[in-house]
């Protein structure tokens, strides 16, 4: 297509004054001709130097352990403190650490705000514009020193994911750790439900169990629940002041004498869909510091039902502790007859008459080493236990050897829809054996023809 030569014209004028407005503009907005500012540094700290980030309605702290906690004001209008994502704040101090702003522009207001503070005393504060333009957002800087003397303000665009990190305040930060910081390794642990009150202590590497009796503990078992109890975690705050006074249902508590008393306590309030649970958690100190909560979680039911509030799965599958070569004496009573066997030096059994019992071998091993198939609470068996024989063992006392047997051991039959299996009684606690061994020692125990009671009795 061939145009006149006034057309051309136009639109050459038009171009000249479309450049010469760009040139014009670029003069504006760099009048030195050296282009565009480089950017800027929002802070010139390093993440390590942030002390503490404040922003609507809450703060991150860091405490003097370099670990993070997180403080805001909750619905009832009260100042709670909990702990703070670690993963999550630590990245937060690294972006903001290396988080750049592109000078220029006019001072902005509207949008979210937050104040960095530094472990010398100093802070700065960012405050950003509200409309978004392009993926980037106006922030103006303000740094002060110690003695908040003001210094000029400083304007710029940044990335608006910055400003995202700030707009819903300090409550995104929080861990949902129903117990953060808890040891796997606490000093005792309790759990108490509608049916059952748990208490658990450890002594040194042993764990015992206090409540509903006095009986020796499954250590690993233990040691699994400590585990469940520490990986317990919400999925979302509820700000509900109703929740934070309801009475609890079922709790779990875990104290940590090494650390003046510490003790994690979470408590399961009511169900709040068919999925979920409300669970009210807090962190006291015997030292009167570090006193986290309450807040109340949002919980997956199935997360609380990991927990296992029966005594009897915690129970220790061994009836003495003690090894099986600990053992000098055994001496076994069933009505009014007693048999007494002594250990040989070559680790044989004999009686008074000197013969030899080789199923005082495997009573010895079931006594102290073989675990049971189940153990449970005397009180809460299912089925009827007849007692046949009552057990007495002595240490070895040269070698060294020492071990308490506190009460009554009975050996007899545990008779139920299943059947009858050997079954051992010792201080409210029943343990029922299933292996060859039992069979055995049950053969043993009938060939030696000792008077026995009623079973029934």
């Amino acid at each position: 297509m061939r145009y006149s030569a006034e057309v051309r014209v136009v639109r050459l004028i038009m171009l000249a004054v479309v450049c010469a407005g760009l040139g014009f503009g670029a003069a504006i907005a760099w009048p030195s001709g050296s282009g565009p500012a480089e950017p800027r540094r929002l802070m010139s700290a390093s993440a390590s130097a942030i002390a503490a980030v404040r922003v609507e309605g809450g703060e991150a702290l860091q405490t003097e352990n370099g670990e993070w906690q997180v403080a805001w004001t909750t619905a009832r209008g009260e100042r709670t403190v909990w702990a703070g994502d670690q993963t999550r704040l630590r990245a937060l101090a690294r972006l903001l650490a290396a988080a750049t702003a592109q000078p220029g522009g006019e001072r902005t207001t509207g949008g979210p705000w937050a104040e960095i503070q530094f472990k010398d005393g100093t802070h700065v504060r960012l405050e950003f514009g509200h409309q978004p333009f392009g993926g980037r957002i106006g922030v103006s800087v303000t740094p002060a020193g110690d003695g908040e003397q003001s210094v000029d303000t400083w304007n710029g665009l940044c990335d608006a994911a910055l400003m995202d990190l700030f707009a819903s305040g300090s409550v995104p930060w929080l861990s949902t750790a129903a117990m953060p910081g808890v040891p796997l390794d606490p000093a005792r642990i309790e759990i108490d439900s509608a049916s059952d009150q748990l208490e658990l202590d450890r002594l040194g590497s042993r764990w015992v169990m206090r409540e509903p009796l006095q009986a020796e503990c499954e250590s690993e078992l233990v040691k699994l629940a400590a585990r469940q109890l520490a990986a317990l975690s919400g999925d979302r705050l509820l700000d509900d002041p109703e929740l934070h006074a309801a009475p609890a249902i079922a709790s779990w508590t875990v104290t940590d004498a090494r650390r003046g008393g510490r003790t994690w306590r979470a408590e399961l309030l009511t169900t709040i869909d068919a999925t979920h649970v409300a669970v009210r958690c807090d962190v006291a100190s015997g030292e009167g510091s570090d006193q986290w909560g309450p807040v109340v979680f949002a919980m997956e039911l199935s997360e609380a039902e990991r927990i296992d509030a029966d005594p009897a799965s915690y129970l220790s599958r061994t009836t003495l502790r003690a090894a099986a070569g600990d053992i000098a004496v055994l001496g076994i009573n069933a009505g009014s007859k007693r048999m007494q066997l002594v250990r040989s030096p070559e680790g044989g059994w004999r009686d008074e008459q000197d013969a030899e019992h080789f199923g005082a071998v495997q009573l010895a091993a079931l006594l102290t080493e073989l675990p049971a198939a189940a153990a449970v609470l005397t009180s809460a068996v299912d089925g009827a236990f007849g007692v046949n024989y009552e057990i007495e063992a002595s240490p070895r006392g040269e070698s060294g050897a020492s071990f308490t047997v506190d009460g009554p051991v009975r050996i007899g039959l545990l008779t139920t829809s299943g059947g009858a299996r050997l079954a051992i009684e010792h201080r409210g606690v029943l343990r029922v054996y299933a292996g060859p061994e039992s069979q055995t020692v049950w053969q043993w125990l009938l060939g030696l023809q000792l008077d026995r009671p009623d079973p029934a009795g």
